[in-house]
């Protein structure tokens, strides 16, 4: 059986230890990371990446938010605290800490 653990603690320090070496690895080979940026390759996709997001991406989340996911979202824990609300009221405390308070004797 193979235990896959998934490590939480590190992995801001990780991302930010290769982005270094990777900023090193550029510079030792004297590549310019803003000339690659400017470049008419790079600004086409950069340019199709945001339309795509504006016109496509960003509507559809919106749309699922709105009509889908808020409702449902809302709806359920509206009703969650409401049904609490009233488990709360209809509870006597005194029968709950009496309950938990007195132990059975041992005979």
């Amino acid at each position: 059986m193979v235990n896959i653990q998934k490590n939480k603690n590190g992995g801001f320090i990780k991302m930010i230890i290769i982005l270094i070496i990777v900023i090193a690895t550029l510079s030792y080979f004297k590549i310019n990371i803003g000339s690659v940026v400017k470049s008419e390759p790079v600004q086409a996709v950069w340019g199709f990446t945001k339309t795509l997001t504006t016109n496509y991406i960003e509507p559809a989340g919106v749309y699922v938010w709105d009509k889908v996911l808020r409702d449902f979202i809302f709806k359920d824990v509206v009703s969650f605290f409401k049904g609490a609300q009233k488990q709360i009221s209809t509870t006597n405390i005194k029968d709950i800490i009496n309950s938990t308070t007195t132990s059975p004797t041992l005979k």
